[in-house]
């Protein structure tokens, strides 16, 4: 079964290989497939209709010289041709094979800004591409000669849940919360505070590499004296600290 999702320059099918009420899953909310296609379709129209008033030199390199909605779509759409929703819990929220997209049931109970990240991430992935590394075991994060534990449950070690450099999509993903962060002129000010969070829990600790760690703080932060206490500070709360 398709159906389509049109909206405004956007069109991708919505394809479903089985049938996802939520029957085997709580995790989805008892959703039906209606309410999951609504979630989705709002979560692109909200992509969509972000404005930003200036951009990051990071994302100038994923996005390119004007960061808008519509070039965030583009980004989705240049990649990712079809959407498929699985009934089977899956460790992560979405997953991308070729040019198609699987969302689980845990993306539809994520906070709009994490589902957001997720596509932008995921399309990132698509054609194959970027993918993943194992994180160090114990999971320890390096940045400008400071370690930092950050997972005290351990959850990330040995996983393939980290990348190699500031190329992949968890780069990407972090850029999209940093520009929101800072220059979306008409997001709410609880998800733009959110994003700059989620700037380094699902952004910079997942890039292992040093040196691209702190390009990847440079590219995306507009006076980095200002900003590394802040960010020292999440990480030191994610050590438990």
């Amino acid at each position: 079964m398709k159906r389509l999702i049109k909206i405004a320059n956007l069109s991708i099918f919505l394809i479903t290989s089985s049938l996802l009420l939520g029957t085997q899953s709580s995790a989805s909310g008892n959703l039906s497939l209606q309410r999951m296609q609504q979630i989705l379709s709002e979560d692109l129209k909200t992509l969509e209709s972000m404005n930003f008033s200036d951009s990051t030199s990071m994302s100038k390199t994923f996005f390119g010289p004007k960061l808008s909605g519509k070039t965030l779509i583009n980004f989705i759409q240049n990649r990712i041709h079809h959407f498929t929703v699985s009934e089977k819990s899956d460790s992560a929220a979405a997953r991308t094979s070729g040019d198609t997209m699987t969302l689980y049931p845990s993306y539809f109970s994520l906070d709009p800004e994490e589902r957001m990240g997720f596509l932008i991430h995921e399309a990132r992935h698509g054609g194959n591409a970027f993918f993943h590394v194992n994180c160090p075991k114990p999971f320890t994060f390096k940045l400008y000669g400071k370690d930092y534990a950050v997972s005290v449950d351990d959850s990330f070690s040995g996983t393939d849940g980290c990348d190699g450099d500031n190329q992949g999509a968890y780069a990407v993903q972090g850029t999209f919360y940093a520009n929101v962060a800072l220059y979306c002129t008409n997001c709410d000010p609880s998800l733009k505070k959110r994003a700059s969070v989620a700037f380094v829990t699902d952004g910079l600790i997942r890039i292992i590499d040093p040196q691209s760690a702190e390009a990847f703080v440079e590219g995306n932060v507009l006076n980095l004296d200002m900003y590394l206490p802040s960010i020292q500070k999440i990480l030191r709360k994610l050590e438990g600290r």
